[in-house]
């Protein structure tokens, strides 16, 4: 696991299974969390060059199943059904997630008064 050493996390980045219903399995992808956008990668190498997705966390809520599972959804629809390998990774994952679509969120309220 990666991240950066400011007050607010800006980016962090490590290894997620991430299921994928075509191989009906979870495949191992190195996932990156940038200022408020969560974008994966076949693998660490690639970062910077090809972005196999990308969703950005406004709007989007996150569950937490047993097993260190858990999904990303956005108006229901699910984006990623993700699985930790650790519960530590689990618990800082989470954390992320949950702190960037709260920042994404109340940035957009922000936004949306000053109209």
């Amino acid at each position: 696991m990666y991240a950066s050493n400011s007050l607010q996390l800006s980016r962090f980045e490590g290894y997620l299974k991430k299921w994928t219903n075509y191989m009906m399995q979870y495949q191992r992808r190195w996932f990156v969390y940038d200022n408020g956008y969560l974008t994966y990668y076949r693998d660490r190498s690639e970062v910077g060059e090809l972005t196999r997705a990308q969703i950005h966390l406004l709007g989007c809520d996150l569950r937490r199943y047993s097993n260190f599972r858990f999904t990303i959804t956005k108006n229901k629809e699910i984006l990623f059904a993700l699985r930790a390998e650790t519960k530590l990774d689990f618990d800082n994952w989470i954390a992320t997630i949950s702190r960037g679509i709260i920042e994404c969120n109340e940035s957009d309220t922000k936004s949306s008064n000053q109209l």
